[in-house]
């Protein structure tokens, strides 16, 4: 899975350190959820394993740390990636659907098996949500061998708060809340197709799923991120690698699952059009 951003994205950033500021007093160690602050020997921070949560800048006393913003969205790139062999990505957008068109239309998708859009975050209104869910399928739908590929809408709530609110239980209702608006708004408009899914991300936790299905929500899956990160990193290497494994036989074993409920429907609108 490549990403890629449309917008500025919390996805998209990571912390930099002012080293004219810094004074090296290592309260920011405890914070980071990723262990990109480390104290082995010497105080040193690796940017690469920051992932933009922002837990950190509140224990900073001295205002040393700051973001930085980055853009990912060069499709001439994303087109090199899916020679080389990548058949999915994902392109977190804001509510500028005519520069997400502008990108979206000069990729090459021969070779593409996934397309993922992560849309909501508190930067979108509702309205914004439900345009942005009916723009995203209209647009990929027209596209050649459209039914060959599987079109995921992730719904974000809260970015990153997964690791920034650890103990707010209520922290995925936000993300759950954009899925029922998205889910309903694509079943007004008949574009609940067969091989669309959609799913929550931001703030999510092992229990947001069942959740989200108890609160009438039928979502199709999740996006553990910030919360999974957390869990692996309390376990040692063979627990870690035990614990990947369940989860991506897992997460095969729903989708496998998800994607007949999805036929039998199909099959099912066909068999009725048939008739009538």
């Amino acid at each position: 899975m490549v990403s890629v951003n449309i917008d500025k994205d919390p996805h998209f950033r990571r912390i930099i350190v002012n080293e004219d500021k810094c004074t090296k007093c290592q309260l920011c160690i405890p914070s980071c959820p990723s262990a990109a602050f480390s104290d082995l020997n010497l105080f040193t921070y690796e940017a690469d394993l920051c992932f933009g949560c922002s837990n950190c800048l509140e224990y900073c006393p001295y205002d040393a740390l700051d973001f930085e913003n980055w853009s990912a969205s060069n499709p001439l790139e994303l087109n090199r990636l899916f020679l080389l062999g990548a058949s999915a990505f994902e392109i977190h957008l804001g509510s500028d659907l005519e520069a997400l068109e502008n990108f979206y239309l000069k990729l090459n998708l021969n070779s593409v098996k996934l397309e993922s859009f992560s849309i909501g975050s508190e930067k979108m209104t509702d309205d914004e949500l439900a345009e942005s869910a009916i723009f995203i399928v209209n647009m990929t739908r027209e596209q050649a061998n459209f039914k060959d590929r599987l079109i995921i809408i992730q719904c974000d709530g809260i970015p990153q708060s997964g690791a920034r609110l650890s103990n707010n239980s209520a922290k995925d209702l936000k993300s759950i809340h954009n899925a029922d608006l998205v889910l309903k708004t694509l079943k007004k408009n008949n574009l609940l197709l067969p091989n669309i899914f959609v799913q929550i991300a931001g703030g999510i936790d092992d229990k947001s799923l069942a959740k989200a299905h108890a609160l009438g929500v039928e979502i199709h899956g999740v996006a553990i991120g910030s919360w999974l990160r957390k869990k692996i990193l309390e376990l040692d290497m063979a627990e870690a690698k035990g614990l990947c494994k369940k989860i991506i036989n897992q997460s095969k074993a729903n989708a496998k699952k998800t994607e007949t409920q999805k036929l039998k429907i199909a099959s099912s609108s066909k068999n009725l059009a048939v008739q009538k």
